[in-house]
This record gives C-alpha cells, structure tokens and sequence, in this order.
C-alpha cells in the first residue's frame, strides 16, 4: 500500500510533532503565510537589497513630486 504525502499533510504533521512559534517578522505576521518566495532570514543580502530598492523608488517618487 503506497500513501502520498502531500504538503499541507506534512506541514500538518510538522505541526503537531513539534512545538513551532510562528512569530513572523515585519514582512508577514506568520512565516507559514509569508508572500516572499524565500525567508528574508535565509539570504539576508537579498531581502536588504529589496529594502533599499523601496526606498529608493521613495525617495524618487518624492523627488518628482516636488519638480511639479
């Protein structure tokens, strides 16, 4: 008899074997329902790049509002 694991089952059972404190972080308020395609936490570089690429668009986008 062959079972198929899918992954809400195993994320199910990786639930309930062990104890889990979905914190989040400023990006989404539960690692299990985050957006990002990767853990900011596990290519740090890459989520500050994303951070500074919003800022910059801020700070243009403020800066073309004052031309007019």
């Amino acid at each position: 008899m062959t079972t198929t694991l899918t992954s809400l089952t195993l994320q199910t059972l990786y639930l309930n074997l062990f104890y889990y404190e979905d914190t989040g972080c400023e990006v989404s308020q539960a690692c299990l329902n985050c957006p990002l395609p990767q853990c900011k936490y596990d290519d740090p570089a890459r989520f500050q790049r994303h951070q500074r690429l919003i800022k910059d668009l801020k700070v243009l986008t403020a800066m073309r509002l004052e031309k007019t």
